[in-house]
């Protein structure tokens, strides 16, 4: 049922105008549902996992030799 923007009177389906105040119907298309981009596949997303355990897995190492004496840069 069409509302009217004007005064808010429900209209029956097919009205062009208002039964209340006379004033022409705008009719909206209804709206599909928009459907979700399709997410990364399987392959790229593993790929991102993979490279941010490699980067973890360095800051790690790092973080421990520089706490064993005699390793490291040394200036």
């Amino acid at each position: 049922m069409p509302e009217c923007q004007k005064c808010g009177t429900k209209n029956p389906e097919g009205a062009q105008f208002c039964s209340g105040c006379g004033t022409k119907l705008t009719i909206f298309p209804r709206l599909e549902k928009k459907t979700r981009k399709p997410e990364k596949n399987n392959s790229e997303l593993k790929i991102q996992v993979i490279l941010a355990l490699i980067v973890l897995i360095l800051i790690i190492v790092a973080i421990l030799m520089s706490f064993i004496p005699g390793v490291g840069i040394k200036i």
